[in-house]
């Protein structure tokens, strides 16, 4: 607890791998922040650069007990060949990575920049970018959340087929995200997340859904929402009055199997919702909706402009909305 490794810059004061160091590719690093057993708190990696140099089988920084003010600030990671920074384990809580440059070593084709496998908590990744010196094209995720709540910001990628992956057990934010034309997927959703501010400028698609089956490209900036219950994979959102949600710049709102909304709610974009229930008192649409097989209108309300006027004041069932 409580110790910090501190460099003079992180292109002045450098840790580097011998000739002879060896890895075994899983768990071997340069620098383990705790042991296997004790909770970390407090522990800083400053101003330094990590140099795997190539080495086989190579990952720079580990941890399975990193805790609250652990982490890395102000540093650079690179020649790694399996992963830059791997953290895992529900010991791996409430840490921060901030400042940080990664660039994976030559051959590096099947790399991870930043790999988080850890508790579902409040984590951050603030203002990194995950590239390649070598131009080494990695077909894994420059970040990839496995099994965590991570709030991400401000982040760069280039040289990964895919820019940050949220896996089917994790969670969290991403705002302000951009590529380069070496980027396929600049975002795959595996999980249910939010995420504001995308700038895909020459990857192949902004967003890559996997949970609703959608895959799109989207101009600077925009809004993309999906929310996951955690609940055996099945996705909903549910809001309180007054809930109104804008896309910006025309980008798609997605929402899950059931979404109930009290107040009002307004789309001035795209919206699309799944083939379960949708229920809503007072719906307003300025763009283009499109829906699952039903749609109930409350007894109570107006739904794209029309009442319900069923004799028994109970649901009516729309099937089929037709444009005029």
């Amino acid at each position: 607890n409580r110790v910090r490794l501190v460099g003079a810059g992180r292109r002045n004061t450098i840790i580097k791998a011998g000739g002879s160091f060896t890895f075994n590719g899983s768990t071997d690093s340069m620098i383990r922040i705790g042991d296997a057993s004790t909770n970390t708190f407090g522990a800083l990696i400053e101003h330094l650069q990590i140099q795997a140099n190539n080495v086989a089988g190579s990952i720079c920084v580990y941890s399975t007990k990193c805790e609250e003010g652990s982490g890395l600030r102000h540093c650079t990671v690179e020649g790694y060949i399996v992963k830059g920074i791997f953290f895992s384990g529900g010991g791996c809580q409430n840490w921060l990575l901030s400042n940080l440059e990664l660039f994976s070593g030559t051959a590096a084709t099947t790399n991870v920049g930043i790999d988080i496998n850890t508790s579902a908590s409040s984590n951050t990744i603030f203002d990194v970018t995950v590239s390649s010196n070598a131009a080494a094209q990695s077909t894994l995720p420059a970040i990839r959340i496995q099994s965590s709540t991570v709030n991400l910001y401000r982040i760069h990628v280039e040289f990964y087929d895919i820019g940050v992956n949220f896996g089917t057990a994790s969670g969290g934010t991403l705002e302000g995200v951009c590529a380069n034309a070496t980027v396929v997927k600049l975002v795959q959703l595996d999980s249910g997340a939010m995420i504001r501010d995308i700038n895909q400028n020459s990857s192949t698609y902004a967003i890559w859904d996997n949970v609703r089956g959608i895959s799109g490209s989207m101009n600077a900036s925009g809004w993309y929402n999906l929310s996951n219950d955690g609940g055996a994979g099945i996705l909903k959102s549910t809001f309180a009055s007054p809930a109104a949600f804008p896309s910006r710049l025309n980008s798609p709102t997605t929402f899950g199997n059931t979404l109930t909304v009290d107040g009002a709610f307004g789309v001035t974009g795209s919206a699309r919702f799944g083939a379960g229930a949708l229920f809503f008192n007072d719906f307003s649409a300025f763009g283009t909706v499109s829906t699952g097989p039903v749609l109930t209108l409350p007894s109570t309300g107006i739904v794209f402009g029309m009442s319900n006027t069923s004799a028994a004041g109970g649901n009516t069932t729309i099937t089929t909305i037709t444009a005029t």
